[in-house]
């Protein structure tokens, strides 16, 4: 009797091991094909400011940090220019202008163009130091000024000077998105 019982337990024992080996086969060849799809995948950057305040979004309106946050991420992207890292800047910052016109790509690959070109004829490389930023929530504007240091060659000295920029932002699907970068005539 005992017997019997035993042997029906080892049937019992059997089958669970038989469902337990068939689902750990299944969830490695679901490993395996995830691992396949993702090795094909084209790698994805995503820039996400690093936040020193607290931001909102809200139907269509973002808050005065959000636009000042973004603003900061962008300005090195845009004005800290070397040889090396120009087209790299250039491919990272075009993903997050506006399609909605045509030309607001244009205008942002043209300012790199002509920076490379500068670059290459003077031997420069430029960082831009923040000093003040100003931003109009209404209008999704920030008007960024500092110092641009501009160093020419390998061991030249920076030449400094006062500079001021505008960026134009354009909330569109969920996301802040730059419309135009201009430099401004400073202030006499």
């Amino acid at each position: 009797m005992h017997i019997e019982a035993a042997l029906k337990q080892v049937q019992i024992i059997k089958a669970q091991r038989s469902i337990l080996l068939l689902c750990s086969g299944g969830l490695m060849l679901c490993c395996i094909l995830m691992s396949f799809y993702l090795m094909r995948q084209e790698a994805r950057i995503i820039l996400v400011p690093g936040l020193n305040q607290e931001v909102w979004t809200s139907d269509g309106r973002v808050s005065r940090s959000y636009v000042e946050e973004a603003s900061l991420m962008y300005i090195p992207l845009l004005l800290d220019l070397d040889q090396g890292s120009r087209g790299w800047k250039r491919d990272r910052l075009l993903q997050y202008v506006s399609k909605a016109e045509r030309h607001y790509m244009e205008d942002l690959a043209s300012y790199f163009a002509r920076a490379g070109k500068t670059a290459r004829e003077l031997n420069v490389r430029t960082h831009f130091a923040v000093k003040k930023i100003a931003v109009d929530e209404e209008h999704l504007t920030a008007t960024i000024s500092g110092q641009m240091m501009r160093f020419f060659g390998d061991e030249g000295g920076p030449e400094n000077q006062n500079e001021r920029y505008q960026l134009l932002f354009e909330w569109l699907g969920g996301r802040l998105l730059i419309k135009s970068f201009v430099k401004l005539q400073e202030e006499r």
